[in-house]
């Protein structure tokens, strides 16, 4: 199988772990390694939902190093919400968060699953908490102001807009 991945060739890699996975008896870290290759290939293949779901088994499998739990996390809220599931993306994220809270990265994202989910009080909320007081950048800005605008919150939509506005002048031509 990594002779195969090493070579890029995907289809033969798949053949090569699932006759790993049938050789019997195996160890749970035998498992995990084995898994860890056909993460690596759903990966490659862009098959986010496949790879998510056997991330969260890889997690829950005891074998997972301490170490590297808090970033695997991360990776598996971006799987979710390539997957488009954003409720499991937004709770693994704010999970990921409660580690790692300065994650500005993984804090658009919850504003963006909220959005995608047409929760946007949740997605305006999420937003300017990742604003945290201060002048908010032009995505955050676009996402709430978005966000008012499928409301019909005029009030919200003009000063999102007012402060989008702002923000592009400061920028300059």
């Amino acid at each position: 199988a990594q002779t195969a991945i090493g070579r890029k060739q995907w289809d033969t890699a798949q053949k090569a772990i699932r006759q790993a996975q049938s050789v019997q008896p195996r160890s749970a870290y035998e498992d995990y390694k084995i898994n860890e290759l056909q993460l690596y290939v759903y990966l490659q293949q862009g098959r986010n939902a496949d790879a998510a779901k056997l991330l969260e088994q890889q997690m829950a499998s005891g074998q997972m190093p301490a170490g590297e739990r808090t970033q695997r996390s991360k990776t598996l809220a971006q799987l979710y919400f390539r997957a488009n599931n954003y409720g499991k993306a937004i709770q693994v994220a704010n999970d990921y968060l409660k580690a790692v809270p300065g994650d500005r990265e993984m804090q658009m994202m919850v504003a963006q699953g909220y959005y995608q989910q047409k929760n946007y009080k949740g997605a305006i909320a999420a937003a300017q908490k990742l604003a945290g007081g201060g002048q908010p950048s032009e995505d955050i800005l676009q996402l709430i102001l978005r966000s008012n605008y499928e409301l019909g919150d005029k009030a919200g939509t003009a000063k999102a807009l007012e402060q989008t506005l702002t923000v592009l002048e400061q920028k300059g031509p």
